[in-house]
C-alpha cells in the first residue's frame, strides 16, 4: 500500500488480524513483511494494525501502534505519528451493523515497548540499521555478524530479541545470547555458525528452549548454505571457545541492559504514582495543569469536554510506566491528535520527571481500555 501525502490510507480489510507498514522519511508507506515476522529495525518507524474479535460479544477491536526505532530521524517519527492518526481516521469511518469502528492508538518506543505490543509476535526482534539491508541480502552469500540478546519470556511465554554491540563485554552471565557469525571469511572456523551462548547464571530452561528454536529459525532462513547451530554453555571449560575470537580484542565496558538502566535510575521508589492533568489549549502554547493525583485519579474525573492525561509510574523495573490520553466526546480541541498531545506533554515535564520513551495510549470516550482500567486501580 502506498500513500502520496502522508495522510491517506486506502480502506482496510475488515478481516485483517495483524498488518505491518514501514513509514520512511520519504513520501510513502508500504506493507512490510519483515515486520509481520516480528523483525523491526532501529533506524525506522512502523505502523502496526492489530484486529481482535471478542468471541463472547462478537465485537471487533482495533489497536494501532506507531513503533519508533531509537535511531529513526525526527522527520520519520513525526510522519509515523501522523500516519497512525490517519489510519485511525480511516478505521473510524468504517461501520459494522450501523456502528462506527473505533481503535485504540498507541506509541511504542524501542526498548520500552508495552507487553501488549510485544505479545503480538512469537519472537519480537529489533535489529540495528535499516530493513532494506536485510530485505535485499542474499543469505547464501553475504550476511553480517550480529550479537542478539534474548531477554526474559513475556507473560505469553514469548521471546524478545534485541541486537547489541558485537563484543565480548556485551555478554551477561544472567542471560542467553545468539552470535550469528555471518559469512565473512575472517570468521575462520566459526564462519557459517550460529552460536547459542547460555550464561552460567541463566536458570530458565524454557527460555533456553525457546532460544534454541529461534536459532533453528535463523538457520532455516539461510537456506542450503551449510549453516550450523552450535550451543556453548558458559563455564571454565568453554572460556577459550573459538566464538570469542570473533569479538574485538579491545575490552570495553558492557552497556547496561534496559532493565539495569531502569533499576539504576535515580528516584525510583518502588511506589506506584498516578497523576492526572487536563489540557489547556486556549493559548498557542499547550499547557497541562495538574487535575489530581493518587486516589484522586479516577475514571469519573475524566471530563467529557476536555483532553485528560493520566501519567502512571510504577517506580520499579518490572512494571510498565504508561501515559494515557483520554479524549472527551465534547472536547473543543483536535480530537484526532492524542499522540501529539502526549508528545508535547512529556517534553514539558521537569527533567527529573521526564520519560520521553514511555508508552502512550489514546483512549476516546466510550472506548474500553483494559490497560487504563488496570493502571488506575
Amino acid at each position: 500500500m502506498a500513500e502520496e501525502n502522508g495522510r491517506y490510507w486506502q480502506d482496510e480489510d475488515e478481516d485483517i488480524e495483524l498488518y505491518m507498514c514501514s513509514s520512511d522519511c520519504g513520501i510513502k508507506i508500504e506493507e512490510w513483511s519483515l515486520a509481520a515476522k516480528g523483525k523491526f529495525f532501529s533506524d525506522e518507524v512502523y505502523i502496526v494494525l492489530n484486529c481482535t474479535t471478542n468471541d463472547k460479544t462478537g465485537t471487533t477491536g482495533y489497536d494501532i501502534h506507531c513503533w519508533v526505532g531509537k535511531q529513526a530521524s525526527f522527520k520519520s517519527y513525526k510522519r509515523g505519528l501522523y500516519n497512525a492518526i490517519a489510519l485511525d481516521d480511516a478505521v473510524t469511518k468504517k461501520e459494522v451493523e450501523g456502528k462506527p469502528l473505533q481503535a485504540l492508538v498507541h506509541r511504542e518506543v524501542q526498548d520500552y515497548e508495552s507487553k501488549r505490543f510485544t505479545n503480538y509476535f512469537d519472537a519480537f526482534t529489533v535489529l540495528k540499521g535499516k530493513s532494506d539491508e536485510m530485505a535485499k541480502v542474499n543469505f547464501q552469500s553475504t550476511y553480517k555478524r550480529r550479537l542478539l540478546r534474548l531477554s526474559g519470556l513475556t507473560a505469553g511465554r514469548k521471546l524478545c530479541v534485541r541486537e547489541t554491540a558485537c563484543k565480548r563485554g556485551s555478554l551477561d552471565s544472567n542471560d542467553v545470547f545468539i552470535l550469528d557469525a555471518g559469512t565473512d571469511p575472517s570468521a575462520g572456523t566459526m564462519r557459517l555458525k550460529i552460536v547459542l551462548w547460555i550464561g552460567r547464571l541463566s536458570k530458565d530452561e524454557k527460555k533456553v528452549e525457546k532460544a534454541l528454536e529461534y536459532a533453528r529459525k535463523l538457520q532455516a532462513e539461510r537456506g542450503t548454505t551449510g549453516i550450523t547451530v552450535v550451543v556453548v554453555e558458559e563455564s571454565e571449560r568453554t572460556k577459550n571457545h573459538p566464538m570469542y575470537d570473533l569479538f574485538p580484542f579491545i575490552a570495553k565496558k558492557r552497556k547496561p541492559s534496559r532493565q539495569e538502566s531502569v533499576a539504576s535510575t535515580p528516584g525510583l521508589t518502588g511506589i506506584k504514582t498516578k497523576m492526572m492533568y487536563a489540557l489547556d489549549d486556549k493559548e498557542a502554547l499547550l499547557k497541562f495543569p495538574k487535575a489530581g493525583e493518587g486516589a484522586e485519579v479516577r475514571c469519573e474525573k475524566m471530563d467529557c469536554e476536555k483532553v485528560t492525561i493520566i501519567d502512571v509510574r510504577f517506580g520499579n523495573m518490572d512494571s510498565e510506566d504508561h501515559l494515557f490520553i483520554h479524549i472527551g466526546d465534547e472536547c473543543r480541541g483536535d480530537r484526532k491528535s492524542g499522540l501529539i498531545y502526549g508528545h508535547y506533554f512529556l517534553k514539558q515535564l521537569k527533567t527529573d520527571e521526564q520519560h520521553l520513551s514511555i508508552a502512550i495510549t489514546v483512549v476516546k470516550e466510550g472506548q474500553q481500555s483494559h490497560q487504563l482500567n488496570a493502571a488506575i486501580k
